[in-house]
């Protein structure tokens, strides 16, 4: 555990001089309000500098090479310091899953006459003096407003948009999530819910024993690993399938329980293109605005909750904001 200041106290991989200081800084970022002082400072070789080599080598340059691989230098302190400012060891969970948050908006749009058309691909978003409209299947369709929330680089491939606005936004750097989810009888880990890999030579940045955290009765009893990774659009891992990729990480694997694939009862894959921004110098210039060049056409997606990284909690106040905008 390194959430607290007791759990760095203990922390035993660094000397005593490297976590008073690892201590301090940590402590000034919490007290500090104004990410906009850290603009235009990378992180890594900031954190070097304040916490010391030892610290850096040990803890954050490898959590930082598990997060933005080769573009972990090019990462500002503003992004750094959104983690350690919003760190907490409070954390909350949906009884059954998100999926219940997605059930519940699609009875409310019902109940609205609203309608939902899922599996439906969306060709092209446009704008004419006629109103703003969306392609599907060759035939076109019109609406009153547009919201995408799709990722940026996918929005731009959509909507036909000005040279100059298109060229903005495609200077953000994007890697995808990639996410193997081992269904097990029993736990992978015994007590730990989300252990960081600060390993470099590992394939993979985290572990998340989901059940650990939520009981496993919402599973059918079953446990459910998260094997977490940030990697570029043209990874090879991106093309394995589920069994590929656990045969690749499975030495890794067994270093921590040797004994889970006794246990193991199924593999998915899942990945999240364009997941992660690349928060480099000038990030702040380039965010997309809700407001786009198309006419009635809006956009709302997580590379505009900088400073702060994604999750669900600014994805909600994303939503509640864009809604504001188009009313």
């Amino acid at each position: 555990p390194l959430d607290s200041a007791i759990s760095l106290i203990k922390f035993p991989f660094i000397s005593i001089l490297s976590r008073f200081r690892t201590g301090v800084v940590l402590a000034f970022m919490k007290l500090t309000n104004n990410y906009h002082l850290f603009e235009s400072k990378p992180a890594l070789s900031w954190i070097g500098r304040w916490m010391g080599r030892e610290s850096l080598e040990t803890i954050w340059e490898p959590l930082f090479l598990g997060k933005f691989g080769e573009y972990k230098d090019l990462v500002i302190l503003s992004w750094f310091w959104a983690r350690i400012k919003k760190r907490t060891s409070s954390l909350a969970y949906p009884e059954g899953g998100f999926k219940t948050f997605a059930d519940r908006i699609t009875q409310v749009i019902e109940e609205l006459g609203g309608k939902l058309f899922l599996s439906t691909t969306v060709e092209s978003i446009g704008s004419d003096p006629k109103g703003s409209f969306i392609k599907s299947g060759g035939k076109r369709i019109n609406f009153d407003r547009i919201i995408c929330t799709s990722p940026t680089p996918v929005f731009l491939k959509l909507a036909n948009l000005p040279q100059n606005y298109s060229k903005k936004l495609a200077s953000i750097k994007h890697l995808h999530a990639l996410n193997l989810i081992l269904i097990s009888k029993k736990p992978f880990m015994k007590e730990s819910y989300w252990l960081s890999i600060a390993d470099k030579s590992f394939p993979f940045l985290v572990l998340v024993d989901h059940t650990n955290f939520m009981d496993p009765k919402f599973y059918n009893k079953e446990h459910i690993l998260y094997i977490g990774c940030y990697l570029p659009i043209d990874h090879p891992y991106l093309k394995m399938s589920g069994r590929e990729l656990l045969k690749t990480f499975d030495k890794y694997l067994t270093q921590i329980n040797p004994d889970y694939r006794k246990h193991l009862l199924r593999v998915e894959k899942f990945v999240g293109p364009f997941a992660q921004p690349v928060v480099e110098k000038g990030y702040s210039k380039v965010i997309p605005e809700m407001k786009t060049p198309l006419k009635d056409v809006f956009l709302a997606n997580l590379d505009m909750v900088y400073p702060w990284d994604r999750g669900t909690n600014y994805a909600v106040e994303l939503g509640e904001n864009v809604a504001s905008i188009v009313e």
